[in-house]
């Protein structure tokens, strides 16, 4: 019961986070997604996206693919986030094994990054991909995931209302 109740009053600060943001909500929406990125929006959309990630709702996999492509889109595009967009890559890769880019206007070193990851993934056994190289750890548990989603959510509200003012 508490569990439903904390979903709820997350899923109420993530929509209201997306909203005063200009940020699409759930169910995503893969042209507004686009319009965020191209728009240079993109450390609101990537504060967004991992409040998404990092939330104790679960994302549907087709949602949850799209947040790693745009964040692997956004770190692989920073100077010296490197290590960051590979993770992210990864991740995308164990859920879209059949991806062979990241079919977004990024740079070319980011592609190329996606290429080297992509080439990586396909020779560990598809049993040993569970782990990832680039993090050395299994994907966090629910427990850890729900503190630091509801922390990384509860910062991001707080920006909003912060920039939004009085």
């Amino acid at each position: 019961m508490i569990a439903r109740i904390t979903s709820g009053i997350l899923s109420a600060f993530l929509s209201l986070y997306a909203e005063s943001a200009g940020l699409p909500a759930l169910p995503l929406d893969p042209d507004a997604l686009r319009a965020s990125f191209t728009a240079g929006k993109r450390e609101d959309l990537r504060l967004s996206l991992e409040a998404l990630m990092l939330s104790p709702i679960p994302l549907p996999p087709e949602d949850r693919g799209e947040c790693l492509r745009y964040l692997s889109a956004i770190y692989g595009d920073e100077p010296g986030a490197g290590s960051k967009a590979a993770s992210r890559m990864y991740q995308l890769l164990r859920l879209q094994p059949d991806r062979t880019s990241l079919d977004l206007p990024v740079k070319a070193g980011t592609e190329t990054l996606f290429a080297r990851v992509r080439g990586e993934f396909l020779a560990i056994p598809a049993g040993a991909r569970e782990i990832s190289p680039y993090t050395g750890a299994k994907p966090m548990g629910s427990g850890l995931r729900w503190a630091a989603g509801s922390a990384v959510l509860l910062a991001a509200v707080a920006f909003a209302f912060a920039e939004a003012g009085p």
